[in-house]
């Protein structure tokens, strides 16, 4: 049997279960919260391997390997960053984001300074998160022609109508479940698969030291700077990223959050050292190759073809799930925060206020719809949105980390000094931009967040303070948020003692 028709029964038998969960998935849709946060009750399990597979996509996995050719283990940075800020996002605002039932970054700025136009935030936010579904989209393009032989449009309309029709049918219920299926795929092939054939043809990466002139094994060859910039874009832009908000939001528990975001962060610091040395046992075994082709090139030259496929497949596996995740949280904030300022704005009724949950459902669907199409036909015809989307990250970054961290740590903030912190790191960050011409340069993020903090102190002071009214209502959500926590946590702990008991 030929390499060709092994890959595709094996793509073939991936979309397939795929499509099966998506269709399961549609049965515990009863409501808006089930499905956009999976009825805000995923348990250890699921909430680890959701969070994980989220944040390990194709970039974690390709451009981490890519990172490990060049760089030796110290090109595990970037992947150990995304899982600081994984397990950051669990750790310390989960509890919080259950508490004050929110489902989008913006609602919970409109709750705490009692501001209708943080809804305005989430224009930024749906085009960072929908062009994290176009280059995810991209890239699992790019597997498909690598293992069926399609040009790039067919591959995307290929993979894209899989995603889309799970994330369609089921929301977050399906694409929780696809996520386990995609997380142990992406653990296989690394983990079992890839790695132990990659440092078994390379000797034990026998001759690194001398091909990385005695750095290789060094963790911090690539100089703290570069390594404190991936801290700042991937750990602190995790945290207040949309589509990590919403997975935090489906935990049963502010424990569950917690301690399986804690593990999914754990698990993204080993996989990023298991493909750090991978691309280090590349540079030994195919030093001509560019770092983007290592992964696929060692999958199929050290495996025989049915392994080499799910390799493969692991790796598309990452960016589907990273595809999914995008296209749902783009939608989200589309409908929840944008859509209602849109109305207002032409002085229409929000429909919202008046439907019933089934037919908000359908809303969600349709939201899903249109972003999950404008995202593969975007992808159709571009093929590299990295600029775009670094340009868009820098933003998201300066613009809400003071205003959301602001709210939660300081009582006196208020809403004016909230837009005028968002407006002015934005700014900031454009305006370096535009000075340094690289839309890869850190500078623009650092400029950004001071602007932001500077201008969020000066005017929170010289403003009135948040009414009182607002204050009380935030308040009193995470007193009953703690609350809910408490008695979750003592039921559970009579559950276990029941049960030893017996």
């Amino acid at each position: 049997m030929n390499a060709s028709v092994v890959n595709g029964m094996v793509i073939a038998g991936y979309f397939a279960l795929m499509t099966a969960i998506g269709w399961q998935g549609r049965r515990r849709v009863r409501g808006s919260a089930d499905f956009l946060l999976a009825g805000r009750s995923l348990g250890p399990v699921l909430y680890c391997s959701t969070m994980g597979a989220l944040v390990i996509g194709g970039g974690s996995t390709v451009g981490g390997v890519g990172l490990g050719f060049q760089h030796g283990l110290c090109g595990m940075w970037m992947v150990v960053a995304i899982g600081f800020g994984a397990a950051g996002v669990s750790l310390l605002l989960a509890g919080k984001i259950r508490a004050l039932r929110v489902y989008t970054i913006a609602e919970m700025l409109a709750l705490r300074y009692g501001m209708r136009e943080a809804g305005w935030s989430g224009l930024v936010m749906v085009a960072h998160v929908f062009l994290v579904s176009v280059t995810s989209t991209v890239a699992y393009a790019t597997v498909f022609h690598a293992l069926l032989g399609l040009g790039h449009i067919q591959s995307t309309l290929l993979g894209g109508a899989v995603v889309v029709c799970y994330c369609v049918l089921g929301g977050m219920w399906s694409i929780s479940v696809t996520d386990v299926v995609q997380f142990a795929m992406k653990t296989a092939a690394v983990f079992f698969l890839l790695l132990p054939a990659a440092l078994s043809a390379s000797g034990g990466l026998a001759g690194a030291q001398e091909k990385f002139r005695g750095r290789a094994f060094d963790p911090f060859a690539l100089g703290w700077k570069q390594i404190l910039t991936f801290f700042v874009l991937y750990a602190v832009g995790s945290l207040v990223s949309q589509d990590l908000w919403q997975r935090a939001a489906t935990a049963r528990s502010a424990s569950v959050a917690r301690w399986a975001g804690a593990v999914s962060g754990l698990y993204c610091v080993a996989y990023g050292v298991a493909v750090a040395l991978i691309g280090t046992a590349g540079a030994l075994l195919l030093p001509a190759l560019g770092p983007s082709q290592v992964y696929g090139a060692l999958a199929v030259s050290l495996l025989p073809p049915v392994l080499s496929a799910l390799v493969l497949a692991g790796a598309m596996a990452a960016m589907m799930s990273t595809a999914s995740g995008s296209i749902l949280a783009a939608a989200t904030v589309a409908r929840r925060d944008i859509a209602p300022l849109v109305l207002r704005a032409l002085r229409r009724p929000d429909p919202d206020e008046a439907r019933a949950d089934r037919s908000l459902v359908r809303l969600d669907r349709w939201y899903v719809l249109a972003f999950g199409l404008a995202n593969v036909l975007v992808a159709c015809f571009v093929d590299n949105v990295l600029a775009a989307l670094a340009v868009g990250y820098a933003i998201v970054v300066s613009a809400l980390i003071v205003p959301v961290f602001g709210g939660f740590l300081w009582k006196r903030a208020n809403g004016a000094g909230a837009l005028a912190a968002m407006a002015s790191g934005a700014a900031g960050a454009v305006f370096e931009l535009l000075r340094t011409t690289d839309p890869e340069a850190i500078t623009p993020v650092y400029l950004g967040l001071v602007c932001s903090a500077v201008v969020f102190v000066v005017v929170s002071l010289l403003t009135s303070p948040t009414p009182a009214s607002v204050r009380e209502q935030w308040a009193a959500r995470l007193r009953s948020g703690r609350s809910a926590a408490a008695h979750n946590s003592a039921s559970e702990r009579s559950a276990a003692e029941t049960v030893s008991g017996t």
